[in-house]
């Protein structure tokens, strides 16, 4: 089967979706959003980081309850390390950001209730792939730079290992409701936040 984008959203819109068909959408979200992801970090990283409005962000980050959180989790980090993970890591907040106003706003429709129930009820379902696209694709980056980076163990500690992969499998479940099966499309997207 070839895949054009046509292909894509007849897929997402399809009330009679198979599970193959919908796992091409969940891979397609999971290609895109790596690659947007990683887009965002190579721009903006250079153009933040070490800049004194996030450096004084993190260490107001790390004071307020990072540094007792971590500690909480038996996680030892110095100031200025956390200040170092605060700020490399803060492109990819925002571009998480990104991706969750992407799933609230096609999911807004059936919040509303604003057009018909079964588009509504589709792009939920779409919002829902894109999710789990996103979280097979944060697992993944999580294994690999636990498994095979030197310092793996450090920058991916055992707490974060499993942190994404139960909404996952929750997100399995739910997406497999799609089309009109959704009595109430409003209370199954908020369920989804």
């Amino acid at each position: 089967m070839t895949f054009y984008p046509s292909t894509l959203i007849d897929i997402a819109f399809n009330e009679n979706a198979t599970a193959q068909e919908l796992i091409c959408l969940v891979i397609f979200f999971s290609v895109f959003w790596a690659v947007t992801f990683s887009t965002i970090v190579i721009i903006v990283l250079p153009l933040v980081y070490d800049k004194p409005w996030l450096r004084v962000v993190s260490e107001r980050d790390y004071e307020r309850s990072a540094k007792k959180d971590l500690a909480d989790l038996g996680y030892h980090m110095t100031k200025e390390e956390f200040i170092h993970w605060h700020m490399t890591f803060w492109p990819q907040t925002q571009a998480i950001a990104l991706q969750h106003l992407f799933g609230a706003v096609i999911c807004l429709p059936a919040i509303l209730n604003i057009g018909d129930p079964k588009v509504c009820s589709s792009l939920v379902c779409v919002g829902i792939l894109s999710e789990m696209g996103w979280e097979i694709q944060d697992l993944l980056k999580i294994f690999y730079k636990r498994l095979f980076t030197p310092t793996g163990k450090v920058e991916v500690p055992d707490f974060l290992f499993f942190h994404d992969g139960i909404p996952s499998f929750l997100d399995i479940a739910s997406g497999r409701a799609h089309g009109t099966s959704l009595p109430q499309p409003s209370h199954f997207t908020l369920a989804m936040f």
